[in-house]
């Protein structure tokens, strides 16, 4: 299983190096790719998708490559996205020009842009310290308390979100040199069973 476990996280190293290589630019997040061509800008769902997906990376292999973007891009996400009243906009502020600019917030299929936005943040807020992204995943939260408790069947991923909110979520800090072979006893004893926040 190490061998697998070493091709499953290169994989995600190629693909996340990918994404913020070419699908990145002039600090924009682009939706689509195909023969060196970018398509249109990038909705809420892609950015905080992206940014989950780079924390869980950095929590796998500790380059803070990955910790560095996924703040670069929650930062542009606020600033591209957020609704002051709560939760965020699917679509950007500066994108195409609508009657009503759409804010789905139930998960359907697939999660709502919205709750892994908040959840990025709430993750981004443990890690970081930084009270801003605390304080706009709660608003999150608490935009959808009352629809969450009257339908949790189409809100999963901010039920998630939520637990993880209320979780007092531990941090494990291993402290090592010269490589991370060093400290792969130690992670061994961290990654040997399953805890949830």
């Amino acid at each position: 299983q190490p061998a697998e476990r070493k091709n499953y996280l290169q994989t995600a190293q190629r693909n996340a190096a990918f994404l913020l290589d070419q699908m990145l630019s002039g600090g924009r997040l682009h939706r689509s790719y195909r023969a060196g061509k970018l398509g249109p800008v990038a909705f809420l769902e892609d950015y905080a998708s992206l940014i989950c997906g780079l924390l869980s990376l950095y929590q796998a292999d500790f380059d803070n490559h990955w910790f560095v973007a996924a703040n670069e891009l929650a930062d542009e996400m606020i600033e591209r996205f957020r609704d002051p009243t709560g939760a965020f906009f699917d679509t950007p502020v500066t994108g195409e020009m609508l009657l009503y600019r759409p804010q789905d917030l139930q998960d359907s299929a697939t999660p709502s842009g919205s709750a892994l936005a908040s959840d990025a943040l709430l993750k981004l807020a443990s890690l970081t310290a930084r009270g801003q992204y605390y304080d706009i995943a709660q608003a999150g939260l608490a935009h959808v308390a009352d629809a969450v408790m009257r339908f949790p069947t189409a809100f999963g991923r901010w039920l998630g979100t939520a637990d993880y909110a209320l979780a007092n979520a531990r941090q494990v800090a291993i402290v090592y040199q010269d490589g991370l072979q060093s400290a792969q006893p130690l992670l061994d004893v961290v990654d040997a069973a399953y805890r949830p926040n």
